[in-house]
């Protein structure tokens, strides 16, 4: 009967708001990661943690893990990369205390875990999790069951450029050229509009404007109507890799505004609603408006 109501206090402690979260690099949203390569060997990432709801009893466990999930602690057999652990005295209150994690101890590269090498000669791609988990104080008994980091961020190793990304369409607008572009999931992409040059050399750029992989709309303004640019895609992904496209075409056009079009089509500048007329005179002014709307929705 014991057991059965100390699970209980655990089950309601924990429903009551015990959480542990972890801060790397001043990142704690999961839905960004931290994106390293090549570039980043020796550097090192600061851990901070916070602990609320509860008491830690035992010492706090720090390590990162190529797993999917983090379990109740490091397996290091398999190449966990374990951080010293945090006492007692300073999982609730580290103050400025931190962990570090050391780039090039990252489990990508342990031998256990049929790592690739050293961090400067490894050819990978690897989203790995920094974990945590600690005991607490549950009615003055430490408790069997671990509390674990509820998100976990998220650290990529990355030493492979992203897919070409492909510029799917150039749309001529006025002043301006809309670019659609598709490429890797997580990456930023930066269009360019390059004015070439007339010895063939590399050009002058004259536009650029940035998306994502996501968005994939590109708006390149203040171009001039008339003049064909070449225009070129570049994707980067979180850890800084990046890939250009094929080069692309687009000229700008220009595009009446609704007066213009509707008094080129035949329309009256005066009568209101029944000036348009009937039949062919009609139709066209009614074919300028539609022109012009969607022009305007392009813009």
């Amino acid at each position: 009967m014991r057991f059965l109501f100390v699970g209980l206090l655990l089950f309601a402690s924990t429903a009551l708001g015990q959480t542990l979260s972890l801060t790397v690099d001043n990142i704690t949203d999961t839905a960004k990661v931290i994106g390293l390569n090549g570039e980043d060997c020796g550097d090192k990432l600061q851990v901070r943690w916070t602990l609320t709801g509860g008491v830690a009893c035992q010492d706090m466990l720090l390590w990162v893990t190529k797993d999917s999930s983090c379990k109740d602690a490091p397996v290091t057999a398999t190449g966990d990369y374990e951080l010293p652990s945090v006492a007692i005295t300073s999982v609730n209150n580290p103050g400025n205390l931190f962990r570090e994690i050391e780039v090039d101890k990252l489990p990508v590269f342990a031998a256990t875990d049929g790592g690739a090498g050293t961090c400067s000669t490894a050819k990978v791609e690897q989203t790995m999790r920094v974990c945590a988990s600690v005991k607490l104080t549950n009615v003055n008994i430490c408790s069997d069951t671990a509390l674990r980091v509820a998100t976990p961020v998220l650290v990529r190793f990355d030493t492979q450029p992203p897919p070409k990304p492909t510029i799917d369409a150039v749309s001529p607008r006025d002043s301006a050229l809309g670019v659609t572009v598709s490429a890797e999931a997580d990456s930023t992409v930066v269009v360019t509009a390059t004015l070439p040059d007339a010895d063939g050399g590399t050009g002058t750029v004259v536009a650029t404007d940035e998306t994502t992989a996501v968005e994939g709309i590109a708006n390149l303004e203040g171009l001039e109507n008339g003049v064909t640019y070449q225009v070129t895609a570049k994707a980067t992904d979180v850890a800084g890799n990046s890939t250009d496209s094929d080069p692309s075409e687009g000229t700008p056009v220009k595009s009446d505004g609704f007066y213009e079009a509707y008094i080129g089509a035949g329309g009256t500048e005066t009568g209101g609603c029944g000036a348009a007329g009937g039949g062919l005179a009609g139709g066209a002014v009614l074919a300028a408006l539609g022109f012009w709307l969607s022009r305007r929705k392009q813009s």
